[in-house]
């Protein structure tokens, strides 16, 4: 996710969710924090892969998500089953 845009890993998250009942995705990402350091930044510039997407309150963005569909047939319900920052791996 961290090549993606915001807009993209959003519309992936709720597209996921109009799949039907029990359907399910998980994903990791970045925390912007990580996404912040030098070491971190000269990696992605060596790749010539821009690094577009963390996430800085990761129960935020689950609300975000969760806030986001307008069909009520069709409801995100994520849920945070693990939340490490980097400085926690």
């Amino acid at each position: 996710t961290p090549y993606l845009d915001r807009e993209v890993v959003v519309s992936s998250i709720l597209k996921v969710a109009t799949c039907g009942k029990g359907s399910c995705i998980g994903f990791d990402y970045f925390d912007v924090d990580l996404l912040q350091l030098d070491m971190v930044r000269r990696a992605a510039k060596a790749t010539s892969e821009a690094w577009k997407f963390g996430i800085e309150d990761a129960a935020e963005f689950i609300n975000e998500c969760n806030g986001s569909m307008d069909d009520v047939h069709h409801e995100t319900n994520l849920e945070i089953w693990e939340h490490l920052k980097y400085d926690d791996l």
